[in-house]
């Protein structure tokens, strides 16, 4: 007589819900994720924006590196700017479901 496992832990389904509980900022666990994943984004392009502009500030000469470092720290600001953007969408999404939820 073969007898199913036994189950330890919670079930898919118990798993599915507890992610779709809300957390003390009304997020739930996918919504946590990603803004966890957005603010990493930003302090990684601000840690890159930081060290063009120190090595901005060693060189007198404008040369195509410098070019093409003004470029890419304008993409950063830029790309900073957007994440921002998404993580209050996001920040609106979840208190907006977290009020339909009331």
């Amino acid at each position: 007589s073969l007898e199913p496992p036994s189950r330890t832990g919670p079930t898919t389904r118990e798993r599915l819900e507890e992610r779709r509980r809300r957390d003390e900022n009304g997020m739930n666990a996918e919504q946590r994720e990603i803004a966890e994943e957005l603010l990493l984004a930003v302090k990684d392009k601000q840690e890159r924006l930081k060290e063009i502009e120190q090595e901005e500030t060693h060189e007198k000469v404008k040369t195509k590196q410098t070019t093409a470092r003004n470029k890419e720290a304008l993409e950063l600001r830029n790309d900073i700017d957007r994440c921002l953007q998404d993580l209050n969408k996001l920040m609106d999404v979840a208190e907006a479901e977290a009020s339909g939820q009331s």
